[in-house]
């Protein structure tokens, strides 16, 4: 039985994934990142940091603001 403070996480460290919220200053939607980083489960969502290749610093998402880049 899962406990109801527990979420899954969708995406696994090393997975490719797209930006796809569009309206927060800086980030760009369809810009693809790499999970670094699975964050605990915060009572809201689950979240992640990612990081672009073409960049030096990560970034902190929610699950919602990504998806499997194809």
């Amino acid at each position: 039985m899962q406990d109801d403070t527990m979420q899954d996480h969708k995406f696994k460290v090393g997975e490719t994934v797209r930006f796809i919220r569009r309206n927060l200053p800086g980030r760009i939607a369809g810009d693809i990142y790499e999970v670094t980083r699975a964050m605990p489960f915060d009572g809201i969502e689950v979240s992640y940091r990612i990081k672009a290749l073409n960049e030096n610093h990560e970034r902190a998402v929610r699950e919602g603001e990504i998806e499997h880049a194809t």
